[in-house]
């Protein structure tokens, strides 16, 4: 038996993902003292979270590990170089989509301390 945390997700719809999506954005912002807001526009977010989760013409729900691993890596690209616009760079392609099923199929992610 593990005694490391353990958190089992349940799908997200929209409206969870969104706002869970805000809460990290907003956190990142304020861990590394920057304004967050004005690369990662919540129109941004909310335009991965309609390429995400719209299939077939209607709103699916997802489980969102991979979604947070990706909006976290835009977030750091995005603090990291000035010069990274995510609404001008970021595609939402094959690549990245592939990586976002295989974060998704992990059962559980442990962590170490």
């Amino acid at each position: 038996m593990s005694r490391q945390p353990v958190i089992y997700l349940q799908a997200f719809n929209n409206l969870k993902l969104l706002e869970v999506s805000e809460k990290v954005r907003n956190i990142h912002g304020k861990v590394y003292k920057w304004n967050v807001n004005e690369k990662v526009t919540d129109s941004f977010i909310n335009k991965l979270i309609k390429e995400k989760t719209n299939a077939f013409d209607r709103e699916i729900s997802i489980t969102p590990r991979g979604f947070l691993r990706m909006l976290i890596d835009i977030l750091d690209k995005s603090e990291t170089y000035p010069e990274y616009i995510p609404e001008k760079e970021f595609k939402f392609d094959e690549n990245i989509i592939k990586k976002i099923i295989n974060s998704e199929k992990e059962e559980s992610h442990i962590m170490n301390f």
